[in-house]
Order: C-alpha cells, then sequence, then structure tokens
C-alpha cells in the first residue's frame, strides 16, 4: 500500500501521551478479541518501560495461529477503527524480523505504532528462544492472554 509520505523519512511527531497510546491499545485489542484466530496479546518496549521518548513508535506483539495469513491479506489494518480515537490512518509498510513480521502503521495526527505478529510456538518455554526472552525481559506488558502462553512465557523468562 503506498502512503502518503515516506516511511524512510525521518519522523517528526507530537509527542504522544498516555491517553493517546491507551486510545491506540483499545483498538488493537478490540481486534484481538473480536478474532478467534489471535491468541494474545502485549505491549513491548519503551511504552511498556514507561519512558517513551518523543520519537518512540507503539510495539504491540500479536500472538496468531497463522500469522502469514494475515500479512498476505491486510484488509485488516483498514477495518481498525483509529478514527473513533481521534487518529485517521495514512498508510502501512511490512516488514520480516526472522520468525515474526511487523506491520508498521502510519497514523495523523503524527503517530505509529508497529503491530508485530508472531506464531503461538514464539510463546514457547521448551525452548526459550534468545530473541524471545530479550523482547519479554526487556519490557513485556500482557495484556489478552486466551491460553495463558504468554503469562507462562513471562514467568519463565523471570
Amino acid at each position: 500500500m503506498a502512503l502518503r509520505r515516506s516511511l524512510s523519512r525521518p519522523w517528526h511527531f507530537h509527542h504522544m501521551n498516555a491517553a493517546e497510546t491507551d486510545r491506540l491499545i483499545a483498538v488493537i485489542q478490540w481486534l484481538v478479541t473480536g478474532r478467534d484466530d489471535l491468541r494474545g496479546m502485549a505491549v513491548c518496549g519503551s511504552w511498556a518501560r514507561g519512558n517513551p521518548r518523543p520519537d518512540s513508535d507503539l510495539d504491540v506483539l500479536i500472538v496468531a495461529q497463522n500469522p502469514d495469513s494475515l500479512r498476505r491479506d491486510q484488509k485488516w489494518i483498514r477495518e481498525l477503527n483509529f478514527s473513533d480515537v481521534g487518529f485517521r490512518y495514512l498508510g502501512h509498510k511490512s516488514s520480516r524480523y526472522g520468525v515474526v513480521w511487523s506491520a508498521h502503521i502510519e497514523l495523523e495526527p503524527e503517530a505509529k505504532l508497529e503491530l508485530t505478529f508472531a506464531k503461538e510456538s514464539w510463546a514457547s518455554v521448551h525452548p526459550i528462544d534468545q530473541g524471545t526472552r530479550d523482547v519479554v525481559t526487556d519490557a513485556f506488558n500482557v495484556l489478552i492472554d486466551k491460553d495463558g502462553a504468554l503469562q507462562r512465557l513471562r514467568n519463565a523468562c523471570s
């Protein structure tokens, strides 16, 4: 999908505040709770640590039964009700990072949201992948956990 401006150019944001991030998280929670194939959701990174910089994006990990199907057919992104929480969808791009993929979503007023999709096996505790361990031990706030897998992972990493 084409963006109105390049995602590779430097971002110039107003600083998202906690109320705005809470509203964006609510939109993503609506998606995850409404789909049986999405099994869990956690906020990661600087917003989870409580120390976001003015240019920080909101990082959300979503555990999915078939994340590649969500990558192939990305109509679900346009169904997210960003306008209900004061934002307008401008566009997105996708990136693959090893066993996960991310949708980098651009919103207005200027904000960026990174939704990272992982297979259920990403949360396996036998064994715990080092990349997974790094994400979880850095900052990992579980918000939805339909099967208990994310909490088991968090407990195993602590």
